[in-house]
């Protein structure tokens, strides 16, 4: 029992540690924006994403669902500039490769 155990423990490590995300993002699922304050929106640092192109969304304080399905379609990095206040989206937004 306690070799089946090792068998599966070691399997599992082999398995995680040959895991590799895309080369264009950075090996990394998600990147983050910032902005140089909190108050103002200034340029944008980007990790993640690669070299794609990117676009950045401000909220309209009306239902946003066409900006966002716009941008998905056509940018690789989204930037959510939510400082003037929240994003509404009326509906799920179907997203296929």
């Amino acid at each position: 029992m306690r070799k089946i155990f090792t068998l599966m423990f070691v399997m599992m490590a082999v398995t995680v540690s040959r895991a590799e995300l895309s080369k264009y993002d950075l090996n990394e699922p998600m990147g983050w924006a910032t902005c140089k304050s909190m108050t103002t929106a200034g340029d944008y640092s980007i990790t993640g994403g690669g070299t794609g192109k990117s676009i950045t969304l401000k909220a309209s304080g009306g239902d946003d669902y066409n900006a966002v399905k716009n941008a998905i379609s056509s940018y690789s990095v989204i930037i959510l500039d939510g400082s003037q206040g929240d994003f509404i989206i009326s509906k799920s937004i179907e997203i296929k490769s």
